[in-house]
């Protein structure tokens, strides 16, 4: 699947590699470390989740399945809160 960023999100990036990120249709904001934000720019240059945790798992030595499972519970969050849209 591919991912844009939604219309009405704007993103600035912090010192520490994390970003801060803002929803300007209800003013909310959300802190994201340096993981987070890379996941985030990885699905919209296209490069897919699987693909993402496998370069997690080797380079952190966390077991596959388990990065697996925590990105897509992420990816859920970042919909649900309508960072991210999936292009169709």
């Amino acid at each position: 699947m591919k991912y844009k960023l939604s219309s009405n999100i704007n993103i600035s990036k912090t010192e520490d590699g994390g970003s801060i990120v803002l929803n300007s249709d209800d003013a909310q904001y959300y802190h994201f470390d340096k993981l987070t934000t890379d996941f985030l720019a990885s699905l919209i240059k296209g490069v897919t989740l699987e693909d993402f945790c496998k370069n997690i798992s080797i380079n952190y030595s966390v077991e596959l399945y388990q990065v697996i499972k925590d990105y897509k519970e992420i990816l859920e969050e970042l919909q649900q809160l309508k960072i991210l849209e999936e292009i169709k």
